[in-house]
């Protein structure tokens, strides 16, 4: 288990942390209701704990069941923001991911940021939440008022603000593009359909506020 200190001393590992507990927690509440109501079978728990976003035999995925059914609406749906006040959409679905996949692609890719960034430079704790979640709302409200009737979920926006802003204050201290080359291979990577169909505008956004972030600071 992860030590108090650890959680305090590095705010990305707190950030995972947060993000593991979250998807863990709310698809374990959204299984307990569909199971409940009848809406998933027992021989899917597994499935839709795993790709909660797929569809199931009730002909809804566990995502919305959660959003709708339960009536969290931690999914960020820009419609909902603009024209029913879920401002909180925009913070939630940062740390909600739409599968065990995506969530493990953006796990890994804090740990990598991690890695990089701390061996390098020394940003404050402040900095790094800082960071991350302005350019994961500021990602999030320009996918609420350009694309309002898609669904969206993920860190990707908030992690392109994190490592945007370490390869710039790379840069301006030691003079190295590599987190700039890991950037942009991680950007143009995302950016295609593997795994799903990626948030380019808010990936966009967050490199963007990181880059704006890092030569500010």
């Amino acid at each position: 288990m992860l030590s108090a200190r650890i959680l305090k001393d590095d705010p990305i590992i707190m950030l995972i942390t947060i993000i593991v507990i979250t998807y863990v927690a709310v698809i374990s509440l959204g299984l307990i209701y569909a199971l409940a109501k009848g809406l998933v079978l027992t021989n899917e728990l597994f499935y839709a704990f795993i790709l909660p976003n797929s569809i199931l035999t009730c002909g809804k995925s566990l995502l919305e069941i959660i959003n709708y059914d339960v009536g969290l609406h931690v999914i960020l749906v820009g419609y909902e923001v603009i024209v029913k006040g879920y401002l909180w959409e925009l913070i939630t679905s940062i740390f909600m991911h739409a599968n065990t996949i995506h969530l493990l692609v953006n796990v890994i890719a804090l740990a990598i940021v991690n890695y990089m960034v701390s061996a390098t430079l020394n940003i404050r704790y402040s900095d790094v939440i800082k960071v991350f979640m302005l350019s994961g709302f500021l990602g999030n409200v320009a996918t609420a008022l350009l694309t309002p009737m898609v669904a969206s979920v993920g860190a990707s926006g908030a992690l392109f603000g994190l490592l945007s802003y370490g390869a710039i204050r790379e840069y301006r201290e030691t003079n190295s593009y590599t987190l700039m080359v890991l950037l942009l291979i991680i950007f143009v990577i995302s950016s295609l359909p593997i795994i799903g169909y990626p948030n380019i505008l808010a990936h966009t956004v967050g490199l963007i506020v990181g880059i704006i972030l890092g030569f500010k600071s």
